[in-house]
């Protein structure tokens, strides 16, 4: 499979738990913001993530 494919990781990403929210970021400029029930699906995600 050739890099950059439907199934590579994502790379450039990072993010940051404050203000109650999950502050998710792209190559450091903001790409979005969770909150609630769904920041904490996506912290139980990367937190079972082996990457």
């Amino acid at each position: 499979m050739s890099e950059g494919g439907p199934h590579a990781a994502p790379e450039g990403f990072d993010y940051d738990v404050r203000r109650g929210g999950v502050f998710i970021t792209h190559h450091g400029r903001q790409a979005g913001v969770l909150r609630g029930r769904r920041a904490a699906e996506f912290l139980d995600e990367v937190n079972d993530d082996p990457q």
